[in-house]
């Protein structure tokens, strides 16, 4: 043998790296219908039922989603059945969930115009461990 040379062959590697771009981001959008059909509040006790809808825009999933609307009636946000997902907890890429959730209009707010501008502006915010809130009025 040789002056001690190895003759142990080794595989030629190579290592190529490109960035990593995370988009973290959701929109969230709100829709509110009269119960009774009609086009506005005009008594106390109508009923405004609201459609919620929280989209994964970014590129990666999204956890702990919290949806929050002070203005519903105590008890009424739910969530339903996913647009577009698997119902489960995480808010995947391009899926979307679906939210209801009623409000009773009171006397008071007939009696103040909706605060004065003839609008009763109801807005709901959306959440999630990556992202900063994202709020929708209806």
């Amino acid at each position: 043998m040789a002056s001690g040379l190895s003759t142990a062959s080794t595989r030629p590697s190579a290592k190529a790296s490109v960035p990593v771009q995370i988009s973290q981001s959701m929109l969230v959008t709100k829709t509110a219908s009269m119960e009774d059909g009609g086009t506005g509040a005009d008594e106390a006790s109508d009923v405004i039922n609201y459609m919620i809808t929280v989209k994964n825009t970014g590129n990666t999933t999204l956890t702990g989603i919290t949806v929050t609307d002070p203005y519903a009636d105590a008890g009424s946000l739910l969530r339903g059945t996913d647009i577009v997902g698997n119902n489960d907890v995480l808010l995947e890429v391009g899926e979307i969930w679906s939210y209801t959730a009623t409000h009773t209009v009171t006397q008071a707010e007939i009696d103040t115009d909706g605060d004065g501008d003839g609008e009763l502006e109801n807005t709901v915010t959306a959440d999630s461990k990556e992202t900063e809130d994202v709020t929708a009025k209806a």
